[in-house]
């Protein structure tokens, strides 16, 4: 408890008091069905923000079960999955909240396309690695990510026509 002013004020609980509070009504069969997404979402979040990455995971997969339409969702789980090593679960994750949002017309942030290039590296998966820094030069161009993606495509050009364009840049 702090005083303020002669007055005693209680501060907010803990963010892991929070968590352990609101998971029994998530379970609760009272919880109207059309709560239970953004309640999940919140869930997520929590646990996210108190590093419970298992418990985080199994929160955004309900919520992205219960809110297909929400891209933040694939954000959390997909950094929840690779904080964990999860790199199969991470690259899906995030290619469909990405492809989502480009679907929408949306630029998606760049830490999400980071996130995925970076499960695409630990998966040795080069063709989509270089996928990611194309969008990341077209959507950020950094001059860093300019010369990651020619020293990618050095790396997985097949013909000497290929070299001689990528040489050109």
């Amino acid at each position: 408890m702090r005083i303020r002013r002669g007055k005693e004020i209680k501060l907010k609980p803990a963010v892991d008091e929070a968590l352990k509070d609101l998971v029994p009504g998530f379970d609760s069969p009272c919880m109207e069905p059309s709560d239970k997404g953004s309640r999940a979402k919140l869930l997520m979040q929590l646990a996210f923000q108190t590093k419970d990455y298992p418990k985080a995971i199994d929160f955004g997969k309900k919520a992205q079960a219960l809110s297909p339409s929400d891209p933040e969702v694939g954000a959390y789980l997909s950094n929840a999955y690779y904080i964990t090593n999860d790199f199969e679960n991470t690259k899906s994750v995030s290619a469909a909240s990405i492809k989502q949002l480009e679907d929408s017309g949306k630029v998606p942030e760049e830490t999400l396309y980071r996130i995925l290039q970076s499960a695409c590296l630990n998966l040795k998966d080069n063709e989509c690695v270089v996928a990611q820094i194309e969008k990341l030069v077209v959507h950020y161009p950094k001059i860093g990510y300019w010369t990651d993606l020619i020293n990618s495509l050095l790396r997985v050009s097949s013909n000497d026509k290929e070299l001689l364009n990528v040489l050109r840049l």
